[in-house]
């Protein structure tokens, strides 16, 4: 019978996809360790 190699399921979590989300713009924006986080009104909708 041949080997089947099964790659690992990638089932990230509400709050890593948050977390990977909020550090995409944080970085597109720019924002530096000491920038202010932008008001909840400012942040885009999805």
């Amino acid at each position: 019978m041949a080997e089947v190699k099964l790659e690992p399921i990638s089932n990230p979590t509400m709050t890593d996809q948050v977390e990977e989300r909020l550090r995409v713009y944080f970085k597109d924006k720019g924002f530096k360790v000491e920038t202010r986080c932008p008001k909840k009104l400012k942040l885009p909708r999805h």
